[in-house]
């Protein structure tokens, strides 16, 4: 992936370049690295793209775009886009998954970084632990390691506090539309550019728009956690 120094082209033999986006390899492969799909359009319905034709037919040896945010490493940024693994949810069946993927030699002197994604849930705490294990290989060799640990809480309504916190969201949302009617009582009478000259109305106005967008977004998050629940049954 890289040109060697004529000084050393005796010495070393193979050159591996550093990572960088344009450098990403997002071929689709059959079984391994050396088969690369030539003929995609001959796998593709009229109306499908090859993304979604990787979605709808999992292997490890497709490429699978950005979605979600990357994460930053010891020597350089990188993507949530590449290769994926699935190890299982089970302890055989990961090992079993493990030893199929050194088998398959699935990692290589081109692998620049590898993700290792799992979540846990303790009931006690209520709280999901989300673990990533990412391990860089960069260009000049060894392996750094960097773990990223998140705990997380998605099921708000827990028996304990279920009735106490929906009465404060109610309350919130009873406080946003009261504070909304006070300021429309406010500005009808005189008029938005009056209204708009005092900085304390535009203060009141910049909180009630970030107390809607807050809504909108517990509403969006809610949504997406639900969904999210109902796959993993």
């Amino acid at each position: 992936s890289c040109e060697t120094h004529p000084l050393f082209v005796d010495l070393i033999n193979d050159c591996r370049a550093l990572f960088t986006p344009e450098s990403e390899d997002r071929e689709l492969y059959n079984a391994s690295w050396s088969q690369p799909i030539v003929n995609m359009s001959a796998l593709l319905n009229s109306s499908q793209t090859v993304e979604e034709w990787s979605l709808s037919n999992y292997s490890p040896w497709h490429f699978y775009p950005d979605k979600a945010v990357g994460m930053w490493g010891h020597a350089t940024s990188l993507p949530s886009s590449g290769y994926i693994w699935v190890l299982g949810s089970m302890y055989e069946e990961a090992k079993d998954s493990l030893a199929e993927m050194v088998d398959a030699r699935w990692l290589d002197a081109r692998t620049r970084a590898l993700f290792v994604e799992w979540t846990s849930y303790n009931a006690n705490t209520n709280l999901f632990c989300v673990v990533t294990f990412l391990m860089e290989t960069p260009a000049s060799g060894g392996l750094l390691k960097l773990p990223e640990v998140r705990a997380v809480r998605l099921h708000r309504y827990a028996a304990n506090y279920k009735l106490f916190v929906i009465l404060c969201e109610i309350l919130f949302v009873v406080a946003l539309f009261f504070v909304m009617y006070r300021e429309y009582v406010r500005y009808k009478p005189i008029g938005i550019r009056k209204y708009l000259s005092d900085k304390w109305n535009l203060l009141e106005i910049a909180i009630i728009v970030n107390c809607i967008v807050s809504a909108g977004l517990y509403i969006y998050r809610y949504v997406i956690t639900r969904q999210l629940f109902k796959q993993m049954r």
